[in-house]
């Protein structure tokens, strides 16, 4: 078997997967070694990497549903690259594992609130986030916190690289894994944000003016909202959201004034869509806004958002919706026209982050990240900064 012995990035989804992405990340490391899977007739796994590596392996994960198969085929290839046979000494000297999506539903840390009486449902004891901006049932699985712990112990991860998590709790449940692992997690995890290049989309897209504010669709996207605000110095205004069932939800505005305005909302899934449109509604409808532009990290586009998004758009409800690429599946979006959808592409901020993780003479400045970097903040915590400088109310 061939020896590889620089960078690559280890996929048996590369080509098939997300190509948009990954070419350009091969292309800047030292090319692409494949992994050949396969299921026995009992539908037991199989995995084979192509060639032997003895330098860095760079592996990227998109933990997704179905969540079962992204966790075994991240363990089988940790397995592969790392161990060691007679006569067979080819094992990838660092696994850099780069999660370009990672949300995790349930990934909030709970406490019991005990304000809330019991009823019929399954919601008792409820349980309340945090951060504030979820509510949780006693007994359901923090995926976040056990992918954390199986990336760092069973996938024999030495780094990592997130790109835009779904809360900060995910940077902190890896954090906390690699530093039980090495004693040095922070140095080990590299987590970036996608807000700046919203920014920089706004900017060079003459978008942000004196009439301009930007929308947190709710508590838990107050984070990345608030940040976004500060980087282009306007103003901003909260929604607030209760979610009666799983993919439903009810807004209304909570703080702030968006008649007249350019609104720039961001959050960090687009699934369905309907909260989006609900949202849409309430500003521009009942509350009066003049433009609405949506922002989001991870286009998923289940279902009907396709349909939802495509009839906003021509309705004007929504005058743009721009996502990044991290997941493939992004590329939906194109059927919506080149006047309405707009993907940027992250592949050139996750290779100038691998290189960060992999050069240990690199700082935060020499391959320009230090912009990019997550503010690795709670919505709670964000809200407490963010109170005195946007003149929020109490909670």
């Amino acid at each position: 078997m061939a020896v590889v012995e620089h960078t690559v990035v280890v996929s048996p989804q590369f080509h098939e997967f997300h190509p948009d992405l990954m070419a350009p990340i091969a292309l800047g490391l030292d090319g692409w070694v494949g992994v050949k899977t396969d299921e026995f007739m009992d539908r037991s796994p199989y995995a084979k990497v192509g060639q032997a590596i003895r330098g860095a392996a760079v592996i990227p994960v998109w933990l997704t549903a179905p969540m079962a198969d992204s966790v075994m085929r991240t363990m089988e290839l940790g397995n592969a690259l790392t161990h060691h046979e007679q006569g067979y000494d080819a094992r990838a000297e660092e696994l850099v594992y780069v999660l370009p999506f990672a949300e995790g539903r349930s990934d909030k840390i709970t406490q019991v609130r005990r304000d809330v009486k019991p009823d019929e449902s399954d919601m008792w004891p409820v349980l309340a986030t945090l951060d504030g901006d979820r509510w949780m049932v006693a007994g359901e699985t923090i995926y976040a916190e056990m992918f954390a712990d199986m990336i760092a112990h069973v996938a024999k991860a030495s780094k990592l690289l997130l790109f835009e998590p779904h809360s900060a709790l995910v940077h902190r449940y890896f954090v906390k894994n690699f530093n039980e692992k090495f004693g040095n997690g922070d140095s080990r995890v590299l987590t970036l944000s996608a807000v700046p290049l919203f920014a920089d989309w706004l900017r060079v897209n003459d978008k942000v003016d004196e009439n301009t504010v930007v929308l947190a669709p709710d508590i838990g996207a107050l984070s990345r909202a608030g940040y976004l605000a500060q980087i282009l110095g306007v103003p901003l205004v909260i929604c607030d959201k209760w979610r009666p069932k799983h993919n439903s939800a009810q807004v209304s505005l909570k703080y702030g004034n968006v008649c007249g305005k350019r609104v720039i909302g961001v959050d960090d899934i687009i699934d369905t869509a309907g909260t989006i449109i609900d949202g849409a509604r309430v500003i521009r409808e009942e509350e009066g806004a003049s433009e609405l532009y949506v922002f989001s990290t991870s286009a998923k586009f289940s279902g009907p958002a396709i349909s939802r998004l495509d009839e906003a758009l021509r309705t004007g409800l929504i005058n743009e919706v721009v996502v990044t690429d991290n997941l493939p599946t992004a590329n939906k979006g194109k059927i919506l026209g080149s006047m309405g959808f707009k993907i940027i592409p992250i592949a050139d901020l996750l290779l100038r982050g691998i290189k960060t993780l992999l050069d240990p003479e690199a700082t935060f400045d020499t391959y320009g990240i230090r912009p990019y970097l997550f503010t690795n903040e709670t919505s709670l915590e964000a809200y407490h900064r963010l109170q005195r400088q946007f003149s929020l109310p109490p909670l």
